[in-house]
């Protein structure tokens, strides 16, 4: 086989830190595609390709396609449709549930690891950890730090579903993250994939930022926005890119995940936390399942199997995966609560109820 990638965006945010992963962590020749080369890294194992998402013509040659070519929403499922005809495995980083329903569709001989961000990737992968019985409700915060600002597809993202922010709430990472408030934000495909993995459990996701006045703003935007007083959002997103990067300097490099779930026998608590360059999570899953393939040891595609040594991948690449908090509930034997996670000496969430 091959050991040459294609990574689709990968002179982007979350692109560069999945090429800098798997410059590290495999021998596989890279090769960046993107509309215009700009030849941000400087690597013998890189190359560079001109690349039309829509056009993106024959695949034959490369061991994986990897697309970090955010943001997903409204995205052409071309790439996905490419590497099913190619039989090529597939990953994306896609947290969009309009995309992430259309990629799902088509059909492959070649694996396809669709999703392989925080949302869905991670929310699945430690949900289906959980041991709480039969799972009813699971809930994903992410903690993303400002440092450095985020790239233009990932505000954009957020942009698009400005509609929809709100319902503040106050949640507890662990150390070194701590409290933050977190939001609704965009529709995302756990919508449907958790129901469908784990028995039609509910889900919910917040996002929030560590500098407050980033998230105060973007509650500001909804405002004017669901009145009408303000063109959408992403008309002026070149200015809105400008004020992250003067304000992001107030902010910090770390960042983390965490995922709630609540079962018929308890509740649990994971989380993936990174005490610097935070801003490499969301790759993380995707560079783990290029190593595999790779290595041809992928065994299993569903979301929550795929990865049974979790902790041992997160930390080789320097990210904690925390320990679980499980409390049983009545009915279910003596009242037990195994032993928190460092820093989470307070309740996980606020007292909103989950589910």
């Amino acid at each position: 086989m091959t050991d040459s990638v294609l990574v689709v965006g990968g002179q982007g945010f979350f692109g560069r830190a999945l090429v800098e992963d798997l410059l590290e962590h495999t021998e596989a020749t890279i090769v960046v595609g993107s509309r215009r080369l700009r030849r941000s890294l400087n690597h013998p194992r890189l190359r560079w390709r001109i690349f039309d998402l829509v056009r993106p013509g024959f695949l034959e040659g490369y061991a994986a396609v990897v697309c970090c070519a955010g943001p997903y929403q409204g995205m052409p499922t071309t790439l996905v449709e490419a590497a099913a005809q190619a039989s090529i495995p597939y990953i994306d980083l896609a947290d969009a549930r309009d995309f992430i329903v259309r990629a799902r569709r088509i059909r492959s001989s070649a694996p396809m690891m669709i999703g392989l961000s925080a949302v869905p990737g991670i929310t699945c992968l430690l949900a289906g950890r959980s041991e709480v019985g039969r799972i009813q409700a699971v809930r994903t915060f992410i903690a993303p730090g400002s440092r450095p600002p985020r790239g233009r597809s990932t505000l954009a993202s957020l942009l698009s579903g400005i509609e929809r922010w709100g319902a503040r709430e106050i949640v507890q990472f662990p150390r070194p993250v701590g409290r933050r408030a977190v939001y609704r934000t965009i529709e995302v495909g756990d919508l449907d994939i958790v129901p469908e993995l784990f028995e039609g459990a509910s889900f919910e996701f917040k996002v929030g930022f560590d500098v407050d006045i980033f998230n105060r703003g973007l509650e500001a935007l909804h405002w004017l926005r669901t009145r009408s007083l303000t063109p959408h959002p992403l008309r002026i997103q070149p200015f809105l890119e400008a004020v992250v990067r003067t304000l992001s300097f107030l902010g910090t490099g770390a960042g983390a995940v965490q995922v709630e779930v609540v079962g018929s026998k308890g509740r649990y608590v994971g989380s993936v936390v990174a005490r610097e360059r935070g801003y490499r999570i969301p790759s993380l899953l995707a560079a783990i399942t290029v190593e595999r393939i790779l290595a041809g040891r992928l065994r299993e595609t569903r979301l929550d199997r795929w990865l049974p040594n979790v902790h041992e991948e997160l930390t080789a690449r320097g990210v904690e995966f925390g320990k679980r908090t499980v409390i049983r509930t009545l009915g279910a034997g003596p009242t037990k609560r195994a032993q928190q996670p460092r820093g989470l000496r307070r309740p996980l969430a606020s007292s909103a109820r989950i589910g």
